[in-house]
């Protein structure tokens, strides 16, 4: 019945006949009610039937203005000053003054569009959407003329800014329908509505629109949609689709913008996929669009966190190179790159250097160096005392590195403070607390010093999930060999982790992990499910194996086993036990599903595909809109 739930045909744009009009009863009747509770969006609504809205009369605008004088306008007054004095009373948060006068000027007929448009804009951000949409509906009213796309569009803005996308829809659904089917949406129109679904991460409804879009003759996507798209992909982490929207937008002739290819750089920096983003930079480039300092940033960033210190301080020095000035966010990119690479005074340099050139540190800044000074013995009292002075106030970050309760390994000399962590209890916790957060050296620091002490497992066990959790997965198993040399007993989560490395050595010999357990059982560590869950991901063993194993041990699968048991069936090119696997699985992630659907269509099993579209959407499971289109 909505854009986002059917694929309207162009002969649907206009104004309803009598079976439409029955079928849109409880949708959409004349105009657009303003101050009614909205409910679920009709652009997006998967399942059942909607049943029939109660109306409600717009009151908004009489609830505003009924104490208004109806006296008559001076003959006088300048017809083009009433609009002016009202959007000058609405600039100065004059709000009520500026809806009486608009009630009391009887020369609205008089109102340019381009008045009109700022007068929406404006009642929109001092009042509310509501009631520049009333404004609006009275203007139509005694004028006897329908307002232009532009206030309309103006509108729809309001309402995107409150995020309130129903009312967006209202809107449009009307225009397409035969409500108000004088005026009808443009690029801008659709892309108010894409772009608020996409902020709401309601991307299969956005992708709606944009087919509803496509349909009709009359108006095509530009890049501002696409690029709205990019960036609701990117922040739901979906790569894939950030990918499949760019090429979309090649195909469509569309030539991208700096903004879009940055917005594409930040997905692959979100996905750590460092190939992806120089492969976007260098069509980038082939485009002929210069790079800017949000570019070079993000290159910081991913090359920071793929531990490539070298590739990242290049990208930093390529700013300037290009005649760019680094800005705050460059600097707090590149010192957080040099503590993380542990070059302490490469990072107190670029301190000193962006305080000279007079751009401020922020809040981010300022605790990486007070942990920076802290790691290395030096005294911070004078860093708070300068972010204090400049108005910037610590958070809970600030209090864990001060107070030494996240990280009580820094080894600061906080007067007040307590010390370094002395008990074996007290590292172990700072090690697990620093693996958490990446920390990788200081953990190491830590271990070294543990060892001294006469380390036991659970010391061993948080140096080595610091190590996995940072992909050093040689240092990983030099860890767990000297574990062995030093009669240190694995406990469960030893084992667990020696599966994982497993796992992600591709070269795994399909009885490694067997004699793994035979292991666990010689020492009288009883296995639990997490082992078999990592077991199931080497790609040598056979999945029907393990879950006998797991029978023989009484263990049940739970649904990470169940996740791991499809991705182990996709992999095999088996979609229908990947089918049979999933339909077992209570908790249904959108990723697996997503990954047997188009499986099921690669293997020709196109019925079967539609099926489970069918029943993912009822049970509201986020599909990928190239998994949707085919089924509709």
């Amino acid at each position: 019945m909505g854009l986002g739930f059917i694929h309207l045909s162009v002969a649907s744009v206009g104004v309803c006949g009598d079976s439409r009009k029955s079928a849109c009863k409880g949708f959409f009747v004349g105009y657009c009610n303003v101050a009614r509770s909205r409910g679920r969006s009709r652009l997006y609504v998967s399942g059942s039937s909607f049943g029939n809205r109660e109306r409600r009369e717009d009151h908004v605008l009489s609830e505003a203005g009924d104490s208004a004088d109806d006296e008559e306008e001076d003959e006088t007054t300048n017809r083009n000053e009433r609009p002016r004095e009202i959007i000058r009373l609405l600039k100065s948060g004059k709000k009520d003054l500026a809806l009486e006068a608009f009630r009391k000027s009887r020369l609205k007929d008089e109102f340019r569009d381009g008045d009109l448009v700022r007068m929406v804009q404006e009642f929109s951000r001092k009042s509310s959407p509501q009631v520049a949409e009333a404004v609006l509906r009275e203007f139509e009213t005694e004028t006897k003329r329908t307002a232009d796309i532009s206030a309309y569009n103006a509108l729809m803005k309001g309402y995107s800014k409150a995020r309130m996308v129903q009312a967006i829809d209202d809107i449009i659904y009307g225009m397409l329908n035969g409500s108000n089917a004088e005026v009808k949406p443009d690029v801008i129109s659709f892309g108010i509505l894409i772009d608020t679904y996409a902020k709401l991460n309601k991307m299969p409804a956005a992708e709606s629109v944009l087919r509803t879009m496509t349909s009709m003759e009359t108006v095509q996507p530009d890049a501002y949609i696409f690029t709205s798209l990019i960036r609701g992909y990117a922040t739901a982490n979906r790569f894939e689709e950030v990918k499949r929207c760019f090429s979309r937008l090649h195909d469509a002739n569309l030539k991208p913008d700096l903004v879009l290819y940055n917005v594409a750089i930040g997905a692959a920096k979100k996905a750590r996929n460092v190939s992806a983003a120089e492969a976007i930079y260098d069509r980038m480039r082939e485009d002929g669009i210069h790079p800017d300092v949000f570019t070079f940033t993000a290159f910081v960033q991913l090359y920071a966190n793929d531990g490539e210190f070298g590739l990242a301080k290049e990208a930093f020095e390529r700013i300037r190179d290009h005649g760019i000035e680094p800005d705050q966010h460059a600097y707090c990119a590149m010192i957080v790159a040099c503590n993380r690479a542990g070059e302490f005074d490469a990072a107190e340099e670029l301190f000193m250097e962006m305080k000279a050139v007079q751009i401020p540190p922020d809040l981010a800044i300022y605790n990486t160096m007070i942990s920076i000074r802290s790691r290395i013995g030096q005294e911070v009292e004078s860093l708070i005392e300068e972010m204090h002075g400049s108005g910037i106030r610590s958070d809970h970050v600030t209090d864990w590195i001060i107070a030494n309760k996240k990280r009580k390994s820094m080894g600061g000399s906080f007067a007040g403070l307590e010390e370094e962590p002395s008990s074996l209890l007290e590292i172990t916790q700072a090690m697990r607390e620093l693996g958490r957060a990446g920390d990788v050296e200081q953990v190491l620091r830590l271990f070294r010093k543990a060892k001294q002490m006469g380390s036991d497992v659970a010391v061993y066990n948080a140096a080595i999930q610091a190590l996995i959790i940072a992909r050093r997965h040689t240092a990983a198993k030099h860890v767990l060999n000297d574990m062995r040399n030093q009669l240190i007993k694995f406990d469960v989560a030893t084992f667990s982790m020696c599966m994982v490395l497993l796992a992600r050595d591709p070269n795994t010999e399909r009885e490694t992990p067997y004699r793994l357990l035979h292991e666990m059982d010689v020492e009288g560590v009883l296995a639990d499910t997490a082992i078999f869950n990592a077991m199931l991901r080497i790609k040598s063993v056979r999945p029907g194996e393990v879950l006998r194993e797991m029978q023989m041990r009484k263990l049940q699968p739970d649904n990470y086993t169940k996740r791991a048991l499809i991705a182990v069936y996709l992999r095999r090119r088996q979609p229908i036990r990947a089918l049979r696997t999933l339909q077992k699985t209570e908790d249904w992630d959108a990723r697996s599903v997503n990954q047997v659907i188009h499986s099921l269509r690669q293997h020709g099993e196109k019925d079967l595909a539609d099926k489970l579209v069918r029943y993912s959407l009822e049970r509201g499971v986020d599909l990928d809109s190239q998994n949707v289109e085919p089924h509709r």
